[in-house]
């Protein structure tokens, strides 16, 4: 449990007031860096018990920071989990939900919602984007309240973390030199592709990967991914190839993250900025039969890592053993900034206690929805009337189904979840929707989201 004095426990939940002289930022405020490695999965870090040396730098942020061990995205994929972070509402008020591929129209983030930018530019703060996710881009709603964004496009482009990194960089040097308020404070978003598939990690950081097997012999495609285990079961050698590749394309892009904490230091503004580091979901490796993300709620595709690091206000580790979301974001990070808090908010500020000991997420098209609690694991199927119980504690791999066995439990578990989605429902919860241009079309078909 993290105990925190209360200065810096500015507020318990997703409403506080606001002084007036909170409302313009200074250039004693403080910087705000966001990182999301898309489709990282928590447990393939060294940081959260890898053998394999993944994430030397991640663990160096780790060191002074809170470590969320039981972190939960909100859904099992990029457009629904990134709205619930820039907002800190669940899927099922957001209405980001899923994608109408029969008629070419995709669920985007409405300019209803007030996103975590929006708060730091109206405070005052140079705010900016980049993104190598093309699901995360203007077209689909998500440049609200950025001053500058960038997205980057070639999915195959092995360098495309560089990119994403040295357009970061840039950006802060530009800021840091423009004549009209150049000690404004600053919020960048980082949001790099790295390790989602496509896995190519670039050298060196493919050394050691090994020699291929030989159903992959001929690359590491989707169409071999999606036919491994039908019907013939996964080997453990070619399930070992496929983790060191995304392991490598971890090591990848943590080298990037080593660089910007040394920009940090060397411009002196490591001690005055939150960096925070989370995923947006995680990644299957048929552990329940399943490659990749987007189709089930296991804790292979939802338990992520999410780390708070800043020197003065977190001067050694410390970790935090209750289940946590990132829907908790914009409340805790709004809470260290000194920012208002919208009222729509259905997070908590994770640096306040209690937390409310549980985590919540839905699946896609919202029809299914998972309870975290630190003993239980419920995931509910509606559409398919199937429920799952697993013992948190003992089967954190979830294989063992205890839900004909503890019947008024699950149904206990089971009202908690309800109640928690109808605290989003309302007259608000509408949807927006848009039609992609051929580019970012061409770029989510290469990372296997449509047809």
């Amino acid at each position: 449990m993290v105990v925190l004095t209360a200065a810096l426990v500015l507020a318990s939940g997703c409403t506080r007031e606001v002084s007036e002289d909170q409302h313009n930022a200074s250039e004693d405020s403080l910087n705000v860096v966001l990182i999301v490695l898309d489709a990282l999965r928590a447990d393939r870090l060294s940081l959260y018990g890898n053998p394999e040396r993944t994430s030397p730098n991640i663990d160096q942020l780790a060191a002074t920071g809170v470590v969320f061990e039981h972190a939960i995205a909100q859904a099992p994929w990029t457009p629904p989990s990134m709205a619930t972070l820039f907002t800190g509402t669940y899927q099922s008020f957001h209405q980001v939900t899923h994608s109408a591929k029969e008629k070419g129209v995709y669920s985007v983030l409405g300019d209803r919602m007030v996103t975590l930018a929006e708060l730091f530019q109206q405070r005052g703060y140079h705010t900016g984007a980049v993104s190598a996710q093309p699901w995360v881009a203007e077209a689909t709603g998500f440049s609200q309240g950025f001053d500058d964004f960038v997205v980057f496009s070639g999915i195959n482009d092995p360098f495309r973390t560089d990119k994403v990194m040295l357009d970061g960089l840039a950006w802060l040097n530009e800021k840091q030199t423009r004549a009209q308020k150049p000690t404004a404070p600053f919020f960048l978003y980082l949001h790099f592709i790295n390790p989602h598939y496509p896995y190519a990690p670039p050298w060196p950081f493919d050394v050691g990967v090994g020699k291929a097997p030989e159903r992959f012999a001929g690359g590491v495609s989707l169409e071999v991914l999606e036919d491994l285990g039908r019907p013939s079961p996964v080997a453990p050698a070619e399930r070992d190839y496929l983790l060191s590749l995304y392991d490598s394309e971890i090591k990848y892009v943590d080298w990037w993250i080593g660089v910007l904490i040394r920009q940090l230091e060397r411009r002196k503004i490591l001690d005055k900025t939150l960096i925070v580091l989370t995923s947006d979901h995680g990644e299957a490796f048929y552990e329940h039969g399943r490659y990749g993300h987007v189709t089930t709620l296991y804790n292979e595709m939802l338990h992520i890592p999410l780390v708070l690091s800043h020197p003065k206000l977190f001067p050694k580790e410390r970790r935090v053993a209750e289940p946590v979301g990132t829907v908790d974001l914009l409340p805790t990070i709004a809470a260290l900034a000194g920012l208002e808090v919208p009222a729509a908010c259905q997070g908590e500020n994770l640096l306040a206690e209690p937390l409310r000991g549980h985590a919540y997420a839905e699946g896609n098209k919202l029809a299914s929805f998972k309870l975290q609690t630190p003993d239980w694991s419920l995931i509910v199927e509606q559409s398919a009337g199937r429920v799952e119980l697993y013992d948190s504690r003992a089967d954190a791999g979830e294989t063992t189904d205890l839900a004909p066995a503890r019947p008024e439990l699950v149904r206990d578990l089971t009202a908690r979840a309800m109640a928690i989605r109808r605290s989003g429902e309302g007259p608000t919860s509408r949807g927006a929707q848009t039609e992609l241009d051929e580019d970012v079309r061409k770029q989510l078909e290469a990372l296997g989201y449509l047809d």
